[in-house]
């Protein structure tokens, strides 16, 4: 049968024999409507309430539904013409009912099931580089609803992560890694409800180097020479010193 087609249906009772054979009923009609959608739902990397659905034969669109409560409150989300949506506006650990109508020319469907999803914290992008001290410098945007970020690190890519800190910013700095040493990195957003943390983060990595010296001159009192002095930097073998760009000296770090 197909949608907005109206049929006529007629019944006969055929007995053993063909004498025994019932009359016609009488005649009834029906319209084809629109199938129920079968909607389903997850959470996204984002953090966000994903719906999506299979296509419903003479849907021209889909009216998508949101309430707070399971069985009542349902407010119109908006009007879509594909098969999927992600509810953007939810906020991370509150949760929503989501319900879809499919429209066709002439009807809609009933109502689908609901379906109840909770929003989370997204999954951080998190970058890395060196700080001006050498240690790894790891960033990442601002996550909606995240009350801090816990920092985890490995010795590989697929070894094991450990807590190495916290932080309510979006970067942090390793100040505990050693020079010369390689570092794996990954991120959680943390909500108010260890629920709603986003997943870990990718994976990222940085090469320990030595820290940028910083220099101080002085002209020597009794000679009228420049001097110059810099602090101690972890890892450092030695120290090489240029003028207008060209190697003076190179000195043997203590």
């Amino acid at each position: 049968a197909q949608v907005d087609v109206e049929y006529e249906y007629t019944m006969q009772v055929i007995g053993k024999e063909p004498e025994l054979d019932s009359a016609f009923s009488a005649n009834v009609t029906a319209v084809c409507g629109l199938a129920k959608p079968a909607l389903k739902g997850v959470i996204t990397d984002q953090g966000k309430p994903q719906l999506t659905w299979d296509a419903v034969e003479g849907a021209v669109k889909y009216e998508v539904y949101r309430s707070t409560k399971s069985n009542k409150g349902y407010t119109l989300l908006g009007e879509i013409n594909s098969t999927g949506v992600d509810d953007m506006s939810a906020a991370t650990g509150k949760t929503y009912y989501y319900k879809i109508v499919a429209v066709g020319e002439n009807g809609k469907s009933p109502e689908s099931s609901y379906v109840k999803l909770t929003g989370k914290c997204a999954t951080p992008m998190v970058f890395a580089e060196n700080a001006a001290s050498g240690k790894p410098q790891l960033s990442w945007g601002k996550v909606d609803g995240a009350k801090q970020y816990t920092i985890y690190r490995a010795s590989s890519e697929t070894g094991k992560y450990s807590k190495l800190g916290t932080t309510k910013s979006n970067t942090y700095e390793d100040k505990k890694a050693s020079v010369g040493k390689t570092y794996f990195y990954k991120v959680i957003a943390n909500a108010s409800s260890s629920k709603y943390n986003s997943a870990y983060s990718n994976a990222v990595s940085c090469d320990v180097i030595c820290g940028t010296p910083s220099i101080t001159v002085k002209i020597d009192a009794n000679t009228g020479k420049p001097s110059l002095s810099w602090k101690k930097v972890d890892g450092a073998a030695s120290y090489a010193i240029y003028r207008d760009g060209q190697l003076l000296a190179t000195v043997t770090a203590v």
